[in-house]
């Protein structure tokens, strides 16, 4: 067999539910109150422990990221996997943010979690209300003064931002937010056309003008020393000077609560279903069809070949991705 000279899995996003109590209008998923399914942890245990012994040219569980659906409304699903993590795996969170609260951090912490990713997507009490279906301006609040108890527990704290015609005009106040709240990085990415942002693509997105426009606005109060930008999903931001974030997705395994080990989060072709978790040894065989698949998928350049999220493209909303089912 020929050397395999691709980029080796360093980590896992671990999809627990598609439960979530908002109804978001830019959900990458099509997830929410409607939705039902939570994943099975022993199997998703046993996958995690097998990427774990895994060759290390082929991968290993360097890091783990629970997402839903709101993971937090699956909090002892988070802890009865964390529990058998080895100590050499850094583990994160994906959250709203609704549920959290003094309580949920000291278990996260005790969890080992050292990571909680915010999303936070305005300054604007009623903007929130219109943007998150679902939620209200006491939330909003509740989550504004929430954000600093984070790395008060010692657990670094990200913001994420979806950019969209939302927030645009307050992208630099959410920046402010995320230096007072004491956050190590602000992540900002587009909006791109998958899941319930598809259905709603005209009237969330912008066009790539615009948000270049906001990121050159977002550069004159960047203040690396405190708080870290990182752009995803829009190469054009490095004219602005703000650090754009490589894709991630060609390190990174999805597991889908019904089973499916995905090699990126936006499903647009066959090839990126590689496997049953689920099944006994379906990690091991996933990585082995990685490995096959590798060229197909990433091409000579590592980058994830036919995404219109591209690091080497503009991001192109009219494109319809199809979100994991």
């Amino acid at each position: 067999m020929r050397p395999f000279n691709g980029l080796p899995v360093a980590g896992v996003e671990l999809k627990l539910t598609n439960a979530c109590m908002l109804r978001c209008s830019f959900c990458v998923n099509d997830d929410g109150p409607h939705k039902h399914g939570d994943i099975d942890a022993p199997a998703a245990i046993r996958a995690l422990q097998e990427l774990n012994d895994a060759p290390s040219n082929l991968g290993n569980l360097g890091f783990l990221s629970f997402t839903g659906g709101e993971p937090l409304s699956r909090i002892h699903i988070i802890e009865q996997i964390a529990s058998v993590m080895p100590d050499t795996t850094t583990m994160g969170i994906a959250t709203n943010g609704i549920l959290l609260s003094d309580d949920t951090i000291e278990r996260l912490q005790r969890a080992r979690i050292n990571r909680i990713t915010v999303s936070y997507d305005t300054t604007r009490p009623q903007d929130y209300v219109l943007v998150r279906k679902g939620a209200n301006v006491q939330q909003h609040s509740k989550l504004t003064s929430m954000l600093k108890h984070i790395p008060m527990a010692g657990i670094t704290l990200n913001l994420r931002v979806a950019l969209g015609a939302a927030n645009v005009n307050v992208l630099t106040d959410i920046y402010a937010c995320a230096l007072e709240s004491g956050a190590d990085t602000l992540f900002v990415k587009p909006i791109v056309s998958s899941g319930r942002a598809a259905q709603n693509i005209d009237t969330v997105s912008l066009p790539p003008e615009k948000i270049l426009t906001a990121f050159k606005n977002l550069r004159t109060v960047y203040d690396a020393t405190k708080t870290r930008i990182s752009v995803s999903c829009f190469s054009m931001a490095k004219a602005t000077g703000l650090p754009v974030n490589s894709c991630t997705n060609n390190q990174t395994l999805y597991l889908d609560i019904n089973g499916s080990i995905f090699s990126c989060n936006y499903v647009t072709d066959s090839n990126h279903l590689l496997g049953d978790y689920r099944q006994q040894g379906g990690m091991t065989c996933a990585l082995r069809t990685r490995r096959e698949r590798y060229a197909k998928l990433f091409g000579p350049r590592n980058d994830i070949l036919g995404c219109p999220s591209s690091p080497y493209s503009v991001a192109q909303p009219q494109l319809k991705l199809s979100p994991i089912q």
